[in-house]
């Protein structure tokens, strides 16, 4: 597990309000309100004011498709009491039953339903109540990074594959990607660790994201990468809400925001790839959140 600074996983996260606060004015925020596809979901729940609120975010890449499979599926939980917050995220293939669909990849909820099929599902995984959501669009990410120049990327591990539709050469080490490559590298997933090795890409992809967007060349472009935003994002919030979230997540200290992925391994079956979750540890896991416990990262990968 990679070590992620505030400023680095509110990145990873909640990229839009991050922009929105590196711009920092009324107008920009104005702005966003305005280019924001805001769309409420009936399966999300009500906040109370003064509890831990929860939300779903979805990464995907709809290449011009209605509704897409979500790459990446992260609940972030942001208790005010505690003062501390929680990122976890939920492998893409993991099996899980879909109410109306049987047992499916969790990623299909979105592309059969929408993000409202992907908040019920998650609901019923986790034992969590969803409270927003966002969900953003990969292809954005190509724009933002080529509107910063490239962003430079330290990769843990070479990547050689002749995957059919994803061959891909990377070497290991420090390198710059634009943002075709940065994207393909954060989607691939041919490799031993499958969907499991993609989060741990991910990781290192937000962390060289945010720590372009924090320096003091990308502020001259904030205004283009708010627009970047707003033009690949759904969400039930506004842009103020999401700049609230961000500044309160990035008041806090670094020891209280926690990150690790729901447990679980990698099986083939019925000719298909997939994450076998691990119930108990799942289980285990989302109950010491509930209680506000401090969590462990899971074990870096070999």
């Amino acid at each position: 597990m990679i070590g992620l600074s505030k400023a680095k996983i509110i990145a990873s996260v909640l990229i839009g309000a991050v922009i929105i606060s590196l711009a920092g004015g009324y107008a920009y925020l104005k702005y966003i309100e305005g280019k924001l596809n805001k769309t409420f979901l009936p399966s999300l729940t009500r906040s109370v004011a003064g509890e831990p609120v929860n939300i779903l975010l979805l990464g995907s890449d709809s290449r011009g498709e209605k509704n897409a499979r979500s790459d990446t599926i992260i609940v972030l939980r942001y208790d005010p009491k505690k003062e501390h917050a929680y990122l976890v995220s939920i492998p893409r293939d993991s099996r899980v039953y879909i109410d109306g669909y049987g047992y499916r990849k969790i990623n299909a909820a979105t592309a059969l339903d929408g993000p409202n099929l992907a908040v019920k599902t998650v609901k019923k995984l986790t034992k969590l109540d969803i409270h927003h959501y966002v969900q953003i669009d990969f292809s954005g990410f190509k724009n933002l990074v080529d509107a910063l120049g490239g962003i430079q990327i330290n990769v843990p591990k070479a990547i050689n594959s002749n995957a059919k539709g994803y061959e891909m050469k990377v070497r290991k080490g420090p390198q710059k990607m634009n943002g075709t490559k940065a994207l393909n590298y954060v989607r691939f997933r041919h490799d031993a660790r499958g969907d499991l090795g993609r989060i741990e890409r991910q990781q290192v992809f937000f962390k060289a994201l945010s720590n372009k967007l924090f320096s003091l060349g990308s502020l001259p472009k904030a205004p283009y990468l708010i627009s970047v935003f707003a033009e690949n994002v759904k969400t039930d919030m506004g842009g103020g809400q999401l700049l609230s979230f961000a500044r309160r997540i990035k008041a806090l200290e670094d020891k209280d925001i926690m990150m690790t992925t729901v447990p679980g391994s990698p099986k083939y079956m019925n000719g298909a790839s997939y994450v076998i979750i691990e119930k108990e540890g799942m289980k285990e896991l989302f109950k010491d959140i509930k209680a506000g416990k401090r969590i462990k990262p899971p074990a870096s990968s070999p």
